[in-house]
């Protein structure tokens, strides 16, 4: 299955990499979603969904789970990135 956007984002940002971090964490969601409505029409997913990321600043945010004073101003919701890369949903790749 894909899925493919492009829109502007919701919120005003200083860095590309807090934008690539966004547009990860939105991704993430979308990702997740299909795969469990892909479960519920009797396609399980097997592995991990993976997104792919051409940036390494934001990537390095997604792997390091210590709170950086850099990134104290992001909003916390945008780290469930990290979540769904521990448990396995997500796979990151770089581009």
């Amino acid at each position: 299955m894909l899925s493919w956007c492009s829109q502007k984002q919701h919120l005003v940002v200083d860095s590309t990499c807090y934008a690539e971090y966004i547009a990860l964490h939105e991704s993430s969601h979308k990702a997740i979603f299909l795969c469990q409505l892909l479960d519920d029409i009797g396609f399980p997913c097997c592995s991990s969904t993976p997104i792919h990321c051409d940036n390494d600043a934001a990537t390095r945010l997604t792997e390091d789970h210590v709170f950086h004073l850099q990134v104290k101003h992001m909003r916390v919701k945008l780290h469930s990135i990290r979540e769904a890369i521990t448990f396995g949903n997500i796979k990151l790749l770089r581009v």
